[in-house]
């Protein structure tokens, strides 16, 4: 499959922006949310899954009526516990909780409305620190790091780098950006790296369903995925909660490593050169305000 081709969650939060349901979401909402997965999971590659895009050559999908074998029934408490890493006691105070949930529940979710089946078994065991080593492989091959034990103990050294540590600004650059993705703190990173087991369940099950190609053969034999294809769909997660979240801008905030230009960027981004970036934006964007101010009174 393509990496240029949008996989199955980068299409569920597209539409969801084109319908405006970019925002965050409680724990009551993320619950009864995952009561409709198994309506989902009906038409999911039918003719009415709107995610469903097949390629060129494809027979057509069949329609719903025409697949349908089970009748559309509900999850019960330990279902939905085993979904979401839950203990059985949490579901009922979390049911009617108006908190919001922490981004990787949010992500999970998504990532099962995109698709509506249990993280396969082969993907489970993970830990966040195998799984950012083999996220960003390339650059490990690319730096010649080494083995990814030498890989771990790279990402686990705690000195701030100087201007010509490549190395270190590059290490400092993976911190950032992986644990902006989950809204969390970069000493939650050293954690991960050091520790060889999965922080919770839920994490684990996030990275289950991160690792399932969107293929039916490819779920079903544990296949491997391309790194970039994980990569940009983490990305594209973080990218859309912490846009519904108010958060400042993920790629701005949090610059790609992997970029060519990642290296032109200054090490310490100060008050004063996001003063800067700001002012150059609303420059930038000056002429364009009239246009918009008519487009929305069109809509409206």
């Amino acid at each position: 499959m393509s990496v240029d081709f949008p996989s199955r969650v980068q299409r569920l939060l597209a539409l969801y922006e084109q319908r405006g349901l970019c925002k965050p979401l409680t724990y009551a909402e993320l619950i009864v949310r995952a009561q409709r997965l198994p309506q989902l999971a009906d038409m999911y590659m039918c003719a009415e899954d709107p995610l469903h895009q097949p390629r060129r050559g494809d027979p057509a999908p069949p329609t719903l009526a025409q697949s349908r074998f089970n009748q559309i029934g509900t999850l019960s408490q330990i279902q939905i516990c085993n979904l979401f890493g839950f203990a059985i006691y949490q579901l009922g105070k979390l049911r009617d909780d108006s908190r919001i949930a922490p981004f990787e529940l949010q992500m999970l979710l998504y990532m099962y409305e995109a698709k509506p089946r249990h993280a396969p078994l082969s993907n489970l065991g993970w830990s966040q620190g195998n799984f950012v080593i083999w996220l960003y492989q390339d650059l490990v091959q690319r730096y010649e790091i080494g083995s990814p034990e030498q890989a771990r103990l790279w990402l686990m050294a705690m000195q701030r780098p100087r201007s010509e540590d490549l190395l270190g600004r590059l290490r400092v650059g993976v911190t950032r950006r992986f644990t902006g993705a989950f809204n969390k703190r970069p000493a939650t990173f050293y954690k991960w790296i050091s520790q060889n087991k999965v922080s919770n369940q839920t994490s684990g099950l996030l990275l289950a369903k991160l690792l399932e190609p969107d293929s039916d053969s490819g779920y079903t034999r544990g296949q491997e995925p391309d790194f970039r294809r994980v990569r940009e769909d983490l990305y594209g997660l973080a990218r859309f909660l912490h846009k519904a979240h108010e958060e400042p801008d993920f790629d701005e905030e949090f610059p790609a490593p992997e970029l060519d230009s990642f290296f032109a960027l200054p090490m310490r981004r100060t008050r004063k050169y996001h003063e800067q970036q700001a002012q150059a934006g609303l420059s930038a964007n000056k002429g364009k305000r009239a246009p918009r101010a008519k487009n929305t009174t069109e809509k409206g």
